[in-house]
């Protein structure tokens, strides 16, 4: 049976991807939760050995953490920190050379109220240009009655005005159309296409049908989500646990993290986490009370894993890892039999 532990909003990376799916189990059983264990109920040592990531020797564990560890703590969990693309600096304003003959319609969506029409403008040019104002719309090359920036049309999510693009990549803007003006089905209009930069783009397989003036937005380019600047990516994670844990035990285990630069590593923000063994997966903030791990030193965290009581005897790779936006954040592994 497939379980899987996982502790408030998770979050899984796939490969350090952009996009994060959230993670699904196939067992329809309670998942099995950890909780802070006090001295009465911490399990029985179940090996003296232990097992590193990298085949040393440490000192045994017995059972609990040793006392130079950070204590373990259950934390909230948070994603992996992102942060919004930053504006760029306005450049040259594009001319009617940078703009192609045609833009493109590339997304339809809305409300019934108000159906939305994304247009996409590229710079054709050679050099970045910023695009900005707001569209002339024409149709059958007549002007058509617009109301410029609705507050019920937007390009949702943070925006730069104008639009600083670099060659091949577009600037949007938003045409609305709404039959909910005066009644009856409203007037289609055909043949469309806008003027920018003093040159008519036409708009090839657009419609417009609305009873309404069309509402139209300036030209703005979308900042997207990025991955924030990776904190910890220079950082070595090393495990250290016991070589065997009975199922349904806590695995009590240490993660020391070393910083072989010449600077301090403040652990602000506090990073998430991430543990797994066989079909267990959690997730908890570290328990971030150094403040900073100094440059050339060494901080061990104490951890704990709750193992299920259907989890597998056999020997199973205990995996350990911060999570951020990068492939090669810290992390260490090491072997554990469970029994």
């Amino acid at each position: 049976m497939r379980r899987l532990a996982v502790l408030s909003t998770l979050l899984l990376l796939t490969g350090c991807a952009a996009g994060p799916p959230t993670a699904k189990s196939t067992d329809s059983a309670a998942p099995v939760v950890p909780r802070i264990a006090t001295p009465a109920d911490s399990p029985a040592p179940t090996d003296a050995a232990t097992t590193t990531s990298d085949g040393a020797s440490p000192a045994p564990l017995t059972g609990s953490w040793p006392p130079d560890a950070v204590p373990w703590q259950l934390n909230g969990v948070q994603g992996p920190e992102r942060e919004v693309e930053q504006p760029r600096p306005v450049a040259r304003g594009c001319t009617a050379a940078d703009l192609p003959a045609t833009a493109a319609l590339a997304a339809e969506d809305g409300t019934t109220a108000t159906e939305l029409h994304h247009i996409d403008v590229r710079n054709a040019g050679a050099s970045r240009c910023s695009l900005g104002g707001v569209p002339v719309l024409l149709s059958a090359g007549r002007t058509v009655p617009t109301v410029i920036d609705p507050p019920e049309v937007t390009g949702g999510g943070p925006q730069e005005r104008p639009a600083t693009i670099d060659p091949g990549e577009s600037a949007r803007f938003i045409l609305g159309s709404s039959v909910s003006c005066g009644g009856g089905d409203g007037r289609s209009y055909r043949d469309i296409s806008v003027r920018l930069a003093d040159r008519d783009l036409r708009i090839p397989g657009l419609t417009l049908t609305s009873s309404c003036p069309i509402h139209v937005t300036g030209v703005f380019r979308i900042l997207r989500d990025q991955p924030a600047h990776p904190h910890f990516n220079h950082l070595t994670a090393r495990v250290t646990a016991p070589a065997r844990v009975k199922a349904g035990a806590n695995l009590d285990y240490t993660v020391t993290l070393t910083n072989p630069g010449r600077t301090d590593v403040v652990l602000d923000p506090c990073p998430a986490y991430q543990e797994t063994l066989s079909e267990v997966l959690e997730i908890y903030l570290l328990n971030c009370a150094p403040g900073t791990i100094p440059a050339g030193g060494s901080i061990r965290f104490a951890m704990r894993l709750t193992i299920p009581e259907n989890t597998p005897a056999q020997r199973w790779q205990l995996r350990w890892t911060i999570r951020e936006w990068r492939s090669d954040a810290p992390a260490a592994t090491a072997t554990v039999t469970v029994y």
